[in-house]
């Protein structure tokens, strides 16, 4: 079974933030190499990714998820076109998706 979103259920929410928290910590993500740095997070349905991107702003770090997770991304893959070098996708193409929030 799915875990309950975190905005739906408190204990949950308490529960991935706590994690998260620990997660950016000096022996594991050190959050403070992360300022000064557009940081994209993402997960499978987005809402983890909300989640750690409220724990990383509280730490003054600039963050951005993408609503709807890995599933709505794949929606709008196709009408993402590659950079014209063919270097992968520019920032700017990822800034026009619509579920990108900020």
């Amino acid at each position: 079974a799915a875990t309950p979103s975190p905005f739906s259920e408190a204990s949950v929410l308490e529960c991935q933030w706590k994690e998260l928290e620990a997660t950016f910590t000096l022996d594991r993500i050190n959050a403070h190499d992360l300022i000064g740095k557009d940081v994209y997070v993402m997960c499978y349905g987005g809402d983890t990714a909300r989640v750690a991107t409220s724990v990383l702003r509280a730490r003054g770090i600039s963050a951005s998820s993408v609503k709807g997770g890995y599933s709505a991304l794949r929606k709008e893959i196709p009408h993402l076109q590659m950079s014209e070098r063919g270097n992968g996708l520019s920032k700017q193409d990822w800034l026009n998706v619509s579920d990108v929030t900020a």
